[in-house]
């Protein structure tokens, strides 16, 4: 009987709309066309992998869904108590706080960090500089330069490779600013795409002249972390938060200047934060867009200036001197486009 009625069902479904049963059908014998190398996908993951894919599928379909769509202004509720102490200070609006689209941006971050992470996973030590430092880059620049200035520090032979790597892994950081503004900015991206380019173009330039003075050979990639984890996107809320409040309340009380400090701090450690909120604030028209991408230029520029503290500090004086030139090029060239690119 029940036979019968699945049997009744799949031809009322076909007669209705045959493109769904074709779907189904060529889905079906593709995946058991590649069964083989599905099985290799599913040992090279393991345990501890899929947990991290079922994580992000927990943030992205159960927890976004609940989360309200609204902003918040949390020194609205705190106006009352700061009236009496500070009767004639102006307390401003910032109603920037919206947690279905803060948590809507962890999901984004999580996501193209989880791609790079099952990439390097299916990938493995077989992983060569380039896609190693594009990987690394997709996953974290920072942790990538962290991983490689101790593999330097302990193979000293390793530093010219190493360089590369981290070069390639920074370089990568543009791609995910160009990424996010175009996922949250809207228009915004017309105003970044030209300043970001140029300085893309710099340093894809800096990787291959490091690629061509440095001998051919392999390295492997160090063990990378799942990005996921549920601890990493509530620091991650908590951060583009506390970015988003610092930005909107810079704009509404201090001078333009000192935005570009709250930036470089902001961008020191993780430039997702600072790109997300000043493209979100740029395209509430809060912030204007010729101060946006100054902004994001000089997150990026702090981000370098702290991804070099790490190599002096965890590597060795080959990998500085090799990561000193091409970050202090790469320095040059982000002075030079906020210098003379027209607002």
């Amino acid at each position: 009987r029940v036979r019968e009625v699945l049997e009744e069902k799949l031809v009322v479904i076909f007669e209705e709309s045959w493109e769904v049963p074709v779907a189904v059908g060529v889905g079906v014998a593709i995946l058991l066309h590649f069964k083989p190398e599905l099985h290799g996908f599913a040992a090279r993951l393991g345990e501890r992998d899929f947990r991290a894919i079922l994580q992000f599928v927990l943030i992205t379909f159960i927890v976004l869904p609940v989360l309200p769509d609204r902003n918040y202004d949390p020194l609205a509720a705190a106006a009352p108590l700061l009236r009496p102490l500070f009767p004639d200070a102006h307390i401003p609006t910032l109603a920037v706080l919206n947690p279905h689209e803060i948590w809507l941006l962890v999901v984004l971050v999580v996501g193209i960090s989880l791609g790079g992470y099952v990439s390097y996973k299916l990938f493995g030590s077989r992983v060569g500089i380039v896609l190693g430092g594009i990987l690394g880059g997709t996953i974290s620049s920072t942790a990538t330069t962290v991983s490689y200035s101790r593999q330097a520090a302990q193979r000293s032979e390793a530093a010219g490779l190493a360089a590369i790597v981290i070069m390639v892994a920074s370089t990568v950081t543009y791609v995910r600013v160009l990424i996010e503004v175009a996922v949250v900015g809207g228009s915004f991206l017309r105003d970044v795409f030209g300043p970001i380019l140029v300085m893309l173009l710099l340093s894809v330039l800096l990787c291959g002249v490091a690629w061509l003075t440095t001998s051919r050979g392999q390295t492997e990639m160090p063990e990378q972390e799942n990005p996921s984890e549920l601890r990493s996107a509530l620091l991650f809320a908590a951060m583009y938060a506390v970015v988003l409040m610092a930005v909107a309340a810079g704009e509404a009380l201090l001078p333009d200047e000192a935005l570009y400090g709250i930036a470089a701090l902001s961008g020191m450690t993780d430039m997702d934060a600072i790109t997300l909120s000043t493209s979100r604030l740029v395209r509430a028209e809060t912030v204007e867009p010729s101060t946006g991408w100054r902004l994001i230029v000089v997150g990026i520029m702090s981000n370098f200036v702290f991804k070099g503290l790490i190599v002096a500090m965890l590597g060795n004086r080959q990998l500085l001197k090799r990561i000193g030139v091409l970050f202090g090029l790469s320095l040059l060239g982000g002075a030079a486009v906020l210098a003379l690119w027209p607002s």
